[in-house]
């Protein structure tokens, strides 16, 4: 398999979008990440609402 394909076969299992419970305008968010070992984070993103389909 091409390097490039076994990344992007990958990807589903690291992506996983989440919902805020009570979304608003806020100043800041805090992220609390509950894991039952040591966990690393090398990335978020920070996603806005889906458009409306016309």
């Amino acid at each position: 398999m091409h390097p490039l394909g076994a990344l992007l076969s990958c990807w589903p299992l690291q992506t996983r979008p989440f919902l805020i419970a009570t979304p608003g305008v806020y100043r800041e968010y805090r992220l609390r990440l509950q894991t039952p070992t040591r966990t690393q984070l090398a990335e978020i993103e920070l996603l806005g609402p889906r458009p409306e389909k016309p």
